[in-house]
């Protein structure tokens, strides 16, 4: 028994339908209910159609770039980008790269550790009616600068020993 498109395509929103309706069906499953015959559940093609219109949407992501209200915190950052390290192929060469790039990275994070606890120091030791900050805010604060993201408990116990 051949369908024609039109019915072949109402068939096939019919199934989809059911398929997001009940997302435990199986695709076969979801075919039959949408009265194909047995046969016709098994072809790839109409279960590939059955698929592709029982998708999800792709999501989209819209940004609003108005510079007049803003999320962030009255904070402001200067942002330091993580260092890309080149790719490599393992050679003598590679292994070389590697290494330069292993130190750009143990030098950024070190840059980045010593800067939150400089400021966690600074903001833990404040006198009162001054702004306190908590090891998680200056964790935050040097996440934004930096791109690492350090250990609130390892603020505490660094500074803790100073």
């Amino acid at each position: 028994m051949t369908r024609s498109e039109e019915e072949l395509k109402t068939l096939v929103k019919r199934a989809a339908k059911a398929r997001t309706d009940h997302p435990t069906l199986s695709v076969p499953e979801a075919i039959r209910v949408a009265t194909f015959t047995l046969e016709e559940s098994s072809y790839c093609t109409v279960q590939m159609r059955v698929r592709t219109a029982s998708a999800p949407p792709p999501l989209a992501i819209y940004v609003n770039d108005s510079s007049s209200s803003s999320t962030l915190s009255t904070l402001t950052l200067t942002v330091s980008t993580l260092p890309k390290p080149k790719w490599i192929r393992h050679t003598s060469a590679g292994a070389q790269q590697k290494r330069a790039n292993d130190v750009k990275m143990k030098l950024h994070h070190k840059a980045a550790h010593k800067r939150a606890t400089s400021l966690y120091a600074s903001k833990k030791s404040k006198q009162v009616g001054e702004i306190k900050m908590s090891a998680s805010e200056v964790s935050k604060v040097v996440f934004g600068e930096f791109g690492v993201e350090i250990s609130k408990r390892t603020l505490q116990l660094k500074v803790a020993e100073d």
